[in-house]
């Protein structure tokens, strides 16, 4: 017997941006680029909450990766000569 999905399984755009705290275009972005997996029902999409956890736990983090970035040499005051 399929299993019937309960109303709180599935989720909007905006709904899955607030979890993730992501813009809801950028929820759309990705599942126009098949990153998050969604179903249309006319203008709609709805996302299914083992979806978006899915996508959670595989995206990666916004930003430049860990190590790519160089510290810049820190100002040091001299003190003053005696």
């Amino acid at each position: 017997m399929a299993r019937t999905k309960h109303p709180l399984d599935l989720l909007t755009p905006t709904q899955a941006a607030e979890l993730l705290k992501l813009t809801r275009q950028g929820i759309v972005k990705a599942i126009q680029e098949g990153h998050l997996l969604a179903r249309r029902y006319g203008r709609l999409y709805l996302i299914e909450l083992s979806a978006l956890e899915r996508y959670r736990a595989t995206r990666k983090p916004p930003g430049r990766p860990p190590g790519t970035v160089k510290k810049k040499p820190s100002k040091k005051k001299r003190s003053p000569s005696q």
